[in-house]
């Protein structure tokens, strides 16, 4: 998955871990799974992924 460069993912000082913060439901969760061990070619992705472009964010400010 590309979650190491989504916005969404954060790192939780509580829990010392990254976590998704976008809290997807169950249904994207198994989704994603599946694709990522039966279908990689298939894969649809995250519907939550947002590129974490930080020199885009700075630009907008």
């Amino acid at each position: 998955m590309e979650c190491e460069t989504c916005t969404f993912w954060v790192y939780d000082e509580n829990d010392e871990e990254f976590v998704c913060m976008a809290c997807p439901d169950e249904d994207d969760v198994a989704r994603m799974a599946a694709e990522e061990v039966f279908a990689p070619s298939r894969r649809r992705g995250c519907p939550y992924y947002r590129l974490n472009d930080e020199y885009r964010t700075a630009g907008m400010q």
